[in-house]
């Protein structure tokens, strides 16, 4: 949990992937939340979802 003054009620989640490598491949590229918004007034979690773009680079060769 990290505490940002100018956010103080937000938490990071951390996607784990790898490190970044020359040849691009499961780099993140972008990123979003998901399931935000109540269905019939019923949040389905107290943790939302997020979810991230990475890029798949073809095999070499």
């Amino acid at each position: 949990y990290v505490t940002n003054s100018a956010w103080p009620e937000r938490r990071l989640d951390y996607v784990m992937v790898s490190w970044p490598r020359r040849r691009p491949n499961g780099n993140p590229m972008a990123a979003h939340r998901f399931g935000l918004d109540p269905v019939d007034d019923v949040i389905a979690s107290d943790h939302w979802g997020v979810a991230v773009d990475l890029t798949v680079a073809p095999p070499p060769g």
